[in-house]
């Protein structure tokens, strides 16, 4: 895989990141050929690699796969497994000293090694051409043993004989490459006559990959030394609290909660009558008036509240299964569904109410309290079951 996905972390090391701007081409400096033998060749494309450990860890011992073409996956991503790879440069694995005659022998393969040479032989030209098969075969290199020092995924296969493999990831300086130098072209190609520079801003960090000797690395390192920055998904808060609501309820998986607002404005009514009358609760038509508009209240703003996640959830139903998850508390879901209330629910959410509010707790100065004991309220559900539902 490119390393351009890991820029997340990336990004808040670098601050601003750069923009790829339209440059003139340096022009390429040719160098004179140097002979290679049939064993040099053999060895060279032996252990050419899409994908390296050298970029991982370069003190590691050195790990490399080349892919066949017929090995490509038909999945929506870019990466060299399902792209393809005869099209994506190969890399060495075994050290700086293997970087001149894989370039040698992949400028004749990819057919420019007059833009790059001088004084190559016919004889040498076809040599590296009749190993042309050889390169396009799958190989790999340094795999039967894995270095402590390469990190490792611990990944779930689903089978119950060997449900978990150890996966070490790989990356591709090639691939990198490819996307690069295209990008480049891109934003050549898109240069605005009149300021010289292109339309087309692409984000980009830096990564210090290989070092002050990237070359001893990777042929292609300087090439993941760009990694590409996206902004990641924006948050819908909205799409969020919906999920919240299907699977929790308002009450956040609560069988019930009685509303702040108006359970502690009955809680503090209630404890000054009882403080004005020796620590008891009075009793008087007008008392009994007042409770019930209390509890009634309460009632509504607890039904209100159901109401106002009922129209969240279904604002949101293109990313639900179903207004509410049948894993949630079944009163809880009947509360915010009338669809799953049977003729019960009414006496139901006039005890558990009358319930929560007993149990309600709320603070004077540095000191909590509670509205009462279990069972005092009782007298009062059937307030609760006047409320229309």
């Amino acid at each position: 895989m490119s390393n351009i996905n890991a820029t997340t972390k990336v990004i808040k090391k670098i601050g601003n990141p750069k923009v790829f701007k339209a440059k003139a081409a340096k022009p390429i400096e040719k160098k004179v050929w140097a002979e290679l033998t049939l064993a040099a060749c053999l060895k060279s494309i032996k252990t050419a690699s899409h994908l390296s450990s050298r970029s991982v860890n370069s003190n590691a011992a050195a790990v490399g796969v080349r892919l066949d073409p017929s090995q490509r996956l038909p999945l929506p991503f870019v990466a060299v497994s399902t792209l393809d790879c005869a099209e994506i440069p190969v890399d060495y694995v075994l050290g700086a000293t293997d970087a001149g005659p894989l370039k040698q022998i992949a400028s004749v393969l990819n057919g420019s090694w007059d833009q790059l040479f001088i004084d190559v032989s016919p004889e040498q030209l076809s040599m590296i051409e009749g190993l042309r098969g050889l390169m396009s075969e799958p190989a790999s290199v340094g795999t039967g043993f894995i270095d402590p020092r390469l990190r490792q995924i611990i990944w779930p296969t689903g089978d119950e004989a060997s449900p978990w493999v150890a996966l070490t990831p790989l990356q591709s300086s090639g691939l990198s490459d490819v996307i690069r130098t295209r990008l480049i072209a891109e934003s050549a190609a898109s240069t605005d006559p009149k300021t010289g520079k292109s339309t087309i801003s692409r984000a980009n960090a830096i990564l210090g990959i290989g070092g002050s000797n990237p070359q001893n690395v990777g042929r292609y390192v300087r090439s993941m030394q760009r990694p590409l920055v996206f902004s990641g998904p924006t948050e819908s808060k909205e799409i969020r609290t919906a999920y919240r609501l299907h699977f929790k309820g308002h009450l956040g998986g609560l069988a019930f909660a009685a509303p702040k607002k108006e359970t502690t404005a009955f809680a503090l009514w209630r404890r000054a009558l009882q403080q004005s009358n020796g620590g008891s609760m009075p009793t008087g038509m007008d008392i009994r008036q007042a409770e019930r508009e209390h509890i009634q209240s309460i009632a509504v703003a607890s039904l209100n509240a159901a109401a106002e996640a009922r129209m969240i959830l279904d604002s949101n139903r293109e990313h639900l299964n179903g207004l509410t998850s049948p894993s949630m508390d079944p009163f809880l879901r009947a509360l915010i569904d009338p669809e799953q209330r049977d003729r019960s629910f009414k006496k139901v959410f006039a005890r558990k109410l009358i319930s929560s509010i007993e149990r309600f707790k709320y603070r004077i100065g540095k000191d909590d309290y509670v509205v009462c004991g279990d069972g005092e309220l009782a007298a009062l559900i059937s307030y609760a079951e006047e409320v229309s539902l």
